[in-house]
């Protein structure tokens, strides 16, 4: 493989590295990564919200059908309370007996959903508080976001004419590799390494510094197709 085409190469790497350090800069910047800091908070506050209006639900179904049994069970009660009204002074003393016990069991059968229901109510009223405070920090925080997405976009607008100009010059440089197969090998590296592509000095590969094998560097010499570095993977070639 010819020499020049590395060297056309090597002019396309230092453009990327432009382009891919410009837009590292624009990926960190501090409108960014605060931007990118409240959507999280914004989206934690949501799930928050929605988990305290399922469980406010889910308590006010609880509720309803404790409310239900309660009324039941008053109404098992009365009709007791009407048996033993209508109880004659010569009924037998055993239905007397019997009507107190079951008059005795609801009475105890009504303290577990009345505590319950009232456990409800504290936890509604608990949450709704909760609720409320969530909403007020979702409106200010959303309000945050909407000034920090602004102000994003504004400096995005503003970079857009060096990041244009230095796409371009990729783009240009991109031209003179003729060898579909060694591009496509650089841009595989490309997502490890900022700089895929490397220089022989002194035997050692410009990437890592470290020594290339007597049998790789005659590879490279006589032009072996695409040879890499056995170190840090990037290629190499010579001047």
């Amino acid at each position: 493989m010819g020499n020049e085409i590395y060297q056309a190469l090597w002019e396309y790497q230092a453009a990327d590295i432009n382009l891919s350090r410009f837009e590292r800069k624009l990926r960190e910047s501090q409108t960014r990564k605060k931007l990118l800091a409240m959507r999280n908070y914004l989206l934690e506050q949501q799930k928050k919200v929605k988990q305290l209006e399922e469980d406010l639900l889910k308590g006010q179904r609880n509720a309803a059908s404790i409310q239900e049994d309660i009324r039941k069970a008053m109404e098992e009660f009365a009709m007791l309370d009407q048996d033993l009204t209508d109880l004659g002074d010569d009924e037998d003393l055993e239905e007397l007996r019997r009507i107190s016990r079951e008059m005795d069991a609801l009475s105890k059968q009504l303290n577990g959903p009345n505590k319950e229901l009232n456990d409800i109510s504290k936890l509604a009223y608990g949450a709704e508080g909760v609720l409320k405070d969530a909403y007020v920090k979702m409106q200010k925080a959303k309000t945050d976001f909407d000034a920090l997405k602004a102000l994003h976009d504004k400096e995005l607008d503003e970079a857009k004419g060096e990041l244009n100009a230095l796409q371009a010059a990729v783009a240009e440089k991109e031209k003179f590799i003729t060898d579909p197969a060694l591009l496509a090998e650089y841009k595989k590296i490309k997502k490890n390494r900022l700089n895929p592509l490397a220089k022989v000095n002194e035997d050692r590969c410009s990437g890592c510094n470290m020594t290339i094998p007597s049998l790789t560097l005659r590879k490279i010499k006589e032009g072996e197709g695409i040879i890499e570095c056995e170190s840090c993977g990037r290629i190499l070639f010579m001047e």
